[in-house]
């Protein structure tokens, strides 16, 4: 692959947009891209410097809407699983789930240890998992352990990847990430990439929504009063 000067010589760029996580972000020179307008999406922490701009993530929103939606069923308990390496996302994500629950008068706990923990705490209980791929790993536990699911353990994860929410057993309940929106956050109206030095922008509200994927001719339970799949704005009742 050609060096990334070359390539933009090449090309004639007017800017970058760079999706980097916080792990990618502490691996990458920003010098690389010289005096070129950089947008980065979701690094983790704002960019320092001119011409380096970031679109960031309300991780605190998520954490939050996984708390009202499990609410709304009155569970006894609640407890948040966070990600393997626990990345600053997840925390402000448990910190989110946290906030909404601890004003309702009730606690948490944080299942730091993995989701065994869960055998122990009291019952019925809303778990909310900072990501899918740890979501999944809280049913096998669950499967393990005999827990039904969501009659006994209601679990909510993060990222609404289709074909993992809908091959799970049971199948997973996940909030999805407006992505494309995030794009959009990047460039937005008015602002041409070219034309930006510092500027960071923050997505919420309605950047997220709560799925729940269920397999054909499955009975409504409890707590999911519906058939198929259906979505939950954050700025507004299920549709």
């Amino acid at each position: 692959m050609l060096p990334f000067q070359s390539m933009a010589r090449k090309w004639s760029l007017d800017g970058v947009i760079l999706e980097c996580d916080e792990a990618r972000y502490g691996r990458i020179s920003l010098a690389q891209f010289g005096t070129l307008p950089t947008v980065l999406i979701d690094p983790g922490a704002p960019p320092r410097g001119r011409h380096r701009s970031a679109v960031m993530r309300d991780e605190s929103a998520i954490g939050a809407i996984a708390a009202r939606e499990l609410l709304e069923s009155g569970y006894a308990s609640y407890a948040f699983v966070p990600c393997f390496d626990d990345p600053l996302w997840s925390r402000d994500r448990g910190k989110g789930f946290a906030a909404i629950i601890g004003a309702a008068g009730l606690r948490i706990a944080v299942c730091a240890a993995g989701a065994q923990a869960l055998a122990s705490m009291p019952k019925p209980i809303g778990v909310f998992v900072a990501n899918d791929i740890a979501a999944a790993d809280v049913l096998r536990v669950c499967r393990e352990l005999g827990l039904r699911v969501p009659e006994t353990v209601a679990v909510i994860g993060v990222d609404n990847e289709r074909n993992l929410c809908e091959s799970a057993k049971p199948t997973l309940s996940s909030i999805a990430i407006d992505f494309e929106r995030e794009g959009e956050a990047a460039m937005p109206h008015g602002h041409p990439l070219a034309d930006r030095e510092t500027m960071t922008t923050t997505v919420s509200g309605s950047g997220f929504r709560c799925s729940f994927h269920q397999p054909a001719n499955h009975n409504p339970s409890p707590t999911i009063q519906s058939t198929g799949r259906q979505t939950m704005n954050a700025d507004g009742p299920r549709g």
